[in-house]
């Protein structure tokens, strides 16, 4: 597995960007208007302008309009013991 790198360096992503992440993986692309995704994220706590942003500068994740989509060939997410959380592209058959 090849880790996405943010732009600060370090593959871990936030609570937000991860949960945000699932939705992508599930789907390939999301509405941002979607009623299901904002309410989701909404009850977590979460703030979906800034996981979109997170994700936005992973290069992972590309947006048109008010649309966004995975660009990963396979991306794995992962959760680390100590809780951080993870994704990387796993498209190497190992």
């Amino acid at each position: 597995m090849v880790p996405i790198l943010p732009s600060n360096g370090s593959p871990r992503l936030s609570e937000q960007e991860f949960m945000l992440l699932q939705y992508l993986i599930a789907e390939r692309e999301v509405r941002l208007d979607d009623a299901t995704l904002r309410g989701d994220m909404a009850q977590a706590g979460h703030d979906l302008p800034q996981a979109v942003d997170g994700l936005l500068r992973t290069g992972v994740t590309a947006m048109d309009a008010c649309e966004l989509t995975l660009i990963t060939i396979q991306c794995q997410p992962a959760i680390l013991p100590n809780g951080e959380f993870v994704a990387g592209e796993d498209n190497t058959a190992r």
